[in-house]
């Protein structure tokens, strides 16, 4: 919690260092043009990627896979086109690195680390059956049975 206070605090800060710093080197009109330029830059990469992952997330479901890989890049093209519209030039670099396809698979990989270590350690319940099970629709009385152990047979 205290790094997220910081970064929140010294992220704008760093911010405006950088665009003072760019602009006393290109001045103030040249320095926005330049954002704005990167911001439609990467809003058509964005797209353009963005895209191309959901074609491959529609070929991955046509051959009967869960699209994890795809999802988790359309997850991170999302993230790459907020830090790209958001005004500032570290902000632009983040979300052009997540453009980058070799350096948003890194990211993919990390992220796919850290929830099965996040996974691995959260306790579970006792297993005890069916979780929430609290009945079964009585076709024949139309009304709903008390639970059963096992669940009811599937109708044809």
């Amino acid at each position: 919690m205290f790094v997220f206070v910081v970064l929140l605090l010294l992220w704008p800060i760093a911010e405006i260092v950088t665009f003072v710093w760019v602009a006393q080197w290109l001045g103030v009109l040249n320095t926005l043009g330049l954002m704005v330029a990167i911001s439609v830059f990467g809003a058509w990469l964005v797209k353009r990627q963005g895209v191309g992952t959901l074609a491959r997330m529609r070929r991955e479901l046509d051959d009967g896979r869960i699209p994890t890989g795809p999802m988790t890049d359309g997850g991170l093209l999302a993230v790459a086109g907020f830090l790209l519209l958001v005004p500032g030039f570290i902000t632009d670099a983040f979300g052009l690195l997540l453009l980058v396809p070799p350096v948003r698979a890194g990211m993919r990989h990390w992220l796919a680390r850290r929830f099965r270590v996040r996974v691995a350690r959260t306790p579970r319940p006792p297993n005890v059956g069916y979780s929430g099970y609290t009945g079964y629709l009585d076709v024949e009385s139309g009304g709903v049975n008390p639970p059963r152990r096992d669940p009811p047979e599937l109708l044809p």
